[in-house]
């Protein structure tokens, strides 16, 4: 399937995305720290920001619901595929591949986010990214 290009108000909400992501982000203390790497990286596989997590995969679980677009979570042994209009449940051990344009909210435990948040922060430091 081919896309076709973003008509005009679509290309100004996909540019400003990574404005309202930083926006979004730094509304949360929790969730600040986090801004510079979505913006910086929010359509590419988490991997190299995973790396030191147990199995290198994020150790949080999320509830959330896809407003737009597809994420696939990618698990030692399955890919779970999530598309516009899914609740969804993802636990422990997963890691994420979010689609360009993707829209969508996502809750976490406080603890175990905070775990995963500075494991991504110190790996982004050591990759010049933060």
């Amino acid at each position: 399937m081919q896309r076709e290009p973003h008509r005009g108000h679509e290309r100004e909400r996909v540019r400003i995305h990574p404005y309202l992501t930083e926006r979004m982000l730094h509304q949360s203390d929790a969730l600040a720290p986090l801004a510079t790497i979505a913006v910086a990286h929010r359509e590419r596989l988490a991997t190299p920001l995973l790396k030191g997590l147990p199995g290198d995969r994020c150790s949080c679980p999320h509830w959330g619901y896809l407003f737009k677009g597809k994420i696939t979570y990618r698990f030692a042994d399955h890919d779970e595929v999530f598309e516009a209009g899914d609740a969804f449940y993802v636990p422990h051990g997963h890691t994420p591949i979010v689609e360009e344009g993707t829209e969508f909210v996502q809750f976490s435990p406080s603890r175990e986010l905070q775990t995963v948040t500075d494991v991504m922060m110190k790996n982004a430091q050591a990759l010049g990214m933060g």
